[in-house]
């Protein structure tokens, strides 16, 4: 919308492609404004004419062809020079100052620092000035940008009439910083879940994922969490006492619900000890020469609007693996529930006491709710890739399409199957 609305100022809506004669000196030099965003020279050393080619040398350097040099006039006839130099000054040329100190980026703020103009772009309505100032200057008389009104209601046209900006993505005045410089899962309530990783990650959005859900045309951004790296793990196997088979690294008391003492290994395996149903026992959790990544799941989600709601019960298996959540989310958005509670999917490394079986975070656990409620939620969960459930035995919560076990008859097992994600490389 940003750039559309530039070029159609500077193109009379695509009319020319050249600046035509006018009480402008840049439109009687050599180096006059060319291209869908006037590539203009600069004036050289006491003279009023654009007549060095300032930018237009640059713009040769960027493409390799020194002809544009001598016969500037290819940059408004050749139709592919027209076009890319305009999306050169806007993604490349242009920019806002990296001087931290100067009066332009106390004005405007901090993150405008060094910003081309399409990156102040994604901010909406934000800098339409800014971009139309930097753009082709600000006019003396009346302390605005050139051809402001113009470009004003080209911008207000584009966004309302012709892309209908607030029907797909509301009134959000927060940048879209993500959809490019992030990696994101998109959710869609269809129940497809789509990661798209961008080519250039943004400087400290390297360990971070995105949540987005697509309902009714419209994009909801659910949350941003952060992931890392750990050992994958084999499922654990149950001891009565303490495993003694490798080196103690670490021997810790640990107060993470029903989990009270993790020991780890030299060879890298994690054992952790605590009760269920009256029990004690250990958990020996193996580590496999391969890595894996985990998320930590926010403490709660409380999207009002569509109903993505949760809380944690007693647990501290709080982390859980980045496509895990994208269908958790999903189930939530899709049911519309205020009641679930989950005793989550793993801890930071991994390991899962007293389950031996919600390694690497590849399964979440939910208490169930009132059984009608509950069979809408199987099936949601089912519907965004956890196809590995497990429910009771003891026909009050058995679930048709789940495997019945009699540990599970007082929560829903659902392990996600990762691989249905569609991966799309941007």
């Amino acid at each position: 919308m940003h750039f559309l609305a530039q070029v159609c100022e500077e193109t009379g809506t695509f009319s020319l492609s050249e600046e035509t004669k006018s009480n402008h000196l840049s439109s009687v030099s050599f180096y006059k404004g060319r291209g869908i965003l006037q590539l203009t020279g600069v004036k050289k050393k006491g003279e009023d004419k654009y007549d060095a080619p300032g930018p237009y040398k640059d713009y040769a350097d960027y493409k390799g062809d020194q002809s544009i040099i001598k016969k500037p006039e290819t940059v408004a006839n050749n139709i592919h020079y027209c076009i890319d130099s305009g999306a050169w000054l806007w993604s490349i040329n242009k920019k806002m100052t990296s001087n931290p100190k100067s009066d332009a980026i106390t004005k405007w703020g901090k993150e405008t620092l060094g910003k081309s103009l399409n990156e102040l772009a994604v901010y909406v309505d934000k800098y339409l000035e800014l971009i139309s100032v930097l753009l082709n200057g600000r006019n003396a008389s009346t302390g605005m940008p050139n051809g402001w009104q113009i470009r004003q209601n080209n911008y207000n046209l584009l966004k309302t009439g012709f892309f209908m900006y607030e029907k797909f993505h509301g009134n959000n005045k927060t940048p879209i910083v993500g959809a490019k410089g992030i990696v994101t899962y998109h959710i869609y309530a269809e129940g497809k879940i789509e990661k798209h990783i961008p080519k250039t990650i943004k400087s400290g959005y390297e360990k971070q994922y995105r949540y987005v859900y697509h309902e009714n045309n419209k994009e909801h951004e659910i949350c941003t969490v952060e992931w890392h790296i750990t050992k994958k793990k084999n499922n654990g196997v149950r001891f009565n006492t303490i495993p003694n088979h490798s080196k103690v690294l670490k021997d810790e008391n640990v107060n993470e619900g029903q989990t009270k003492r993790r020991v780890k290994y030299e060879n890298g395996d994690i054992a952790e000890y605590g009760s269920n149903k009256g029990k004690k026992f250990w958990n020996l959790y193996t580590a496999i020469n391969s890595n894996i990544e985990l998320v930590k799941m926010p403490d709660s989600l409380t999207e009002t609007s569509l109903g993505i709601i949760y809380k944690f019960s007693n647990t501290k298996r709080r982390y859980t693996a980045p496509g895990a959540l994208a269908g958790f989310i999903g189930a939530l958005a899709d049911c519309k529930f205020n009641d679930i509670l989950t005793t989550g999917s793993c801890f930071y490394e991994g390991t899962c006491f007293p389950s031996v079986a919600h390694v690497n975070g590849k399964s979440i656990d939910t208490l169930y709710i009132e059984r009608k409620k509950e069979e809408k939620f199987v099936k949601a969960m089912s519907k965004f890739y956890f196809d590995g459930q497990i429910t009771g035995s003891d026909g009050t919560h058995s679930y048709p399409g789940t495997t019945h076990k009699s540990d599970h008859n007082d929560h829903l097992h659902s392990g996600f199957n990762e691989s249905k994600i569609k991966i799309i490389n941007e």
